[in-house]
């Protein structure tokens, strides 16, 4: 952040994907996470969450940016909760609210996070922070999407996290960032796209889940009325386990300390 000129002195810990999400998709407090700088390409080993964390943000900057972690986990764990109490047989009606903005912000501080911690290592577009922060407008076509294959696109719900960058040919800057939260297909550009409807819906309003007759929104409220673009999922049965579309790593769990001799 030191394009702003007011960070504080001390640098403090941070999850480049928030620890809250984090909790919701782990285990007593482990799961299994890849892509990591240090860490064998292609393997995803069983680690403690706090062992996610890095020294990204000064102290002050990170306390500020805190209500985009929370903006996150609610969206995160809606799409949880709904999934569950529809597979649970006997569903109620259900609406939660977030803010587009603050959904769009995360995803642009967990992509800078990233980038900052060498788990993605290409550049970033240089207004980046600026945008952030809220001091530079976004650029016609930069910013949130949810992603749209086909013409009756298909959600899986997985207790999983999955981030993956777009990079451009030639400069080798990050043109784009696409965001996997509890099986929903989200991304976020950093450059105009020639066609931004192949891509999906551009700050979507509405996400709606359908099941056993009964209807759970996601309203995501945006400051320009014009973002009013919907989509209506139908539920349609359950389903464990990765992603089938995600790579096939290989898991590993680190080896502990001998046994005391006998």
């Amino acid at each position: 952040m030191r394009e702003l000129n007011d960070c504080g002195p001390k640098i403090s810990k941070e999850h480049p994907i928030s620890r809250n999400v984090l909790r919701q998709i782990a285990t007593n407090g482990k799961l299994f996470a890849g892509g990591y700088e240090g860490q064998e390409k292609e393997t995803l080993e069983l680690v403690g969450i706090n062992n996610l964390s890095d020294s990204i943000l000064c102290k002050r900057h990170n306390e500020s940016l805190n209500w985009l972690d929370t903006a996150i986990g609610n969206f995160s764990s809606a799409l949880h909760e709904f999934d569950a109490d529809l597979r649970g047989g006997a569903p109620k009606p259900d609406l939660r609210v977030v803010c587009g903005e603050d959904i769009e912000r995360w995803a642009l501080k967990a992509t800078i996070g990233l980038v900052v911690s060498n788990a993605f290592a290409t550049p970033l577009p240089q207004n980046c922070v600026r945008l952030l922060y809220g001091i530079d407008p976004w650029p016609p076509g930069w910013g949130l999407y949810l992603e749209i294959t086909g013409a009756a696109p298909v959600v899986y719900h997985t207790t999983s996290v999955s981030i993956q960058s777009f990079i451009h040919p030639e400069t080798s800057a990050i043109m784009g960032v696409r965001f996997e939260i509890a099986g929903f297909p989200l991304a976020l550009l950093l450059a105009t796209p020639a066609n931004p409807g192949s891509i999906g819906l551009y700050r979507p309003r509405t996400i709606a889940c359908e099941g056993h007759g009964v209807r759970k929104f996601v309203e995501i409220c945006w400051q320009d009325p014009m973002n009013v673009a919907s989509i209506e999922y139908n539920f349609a049965g359950t389903y464990n386990g990765d992603h089938p579309n995600q790579p096939k790593w290989k898991k590993k769990q680190k080896k502990g300390p001998p046994p005391p001799p006998p």
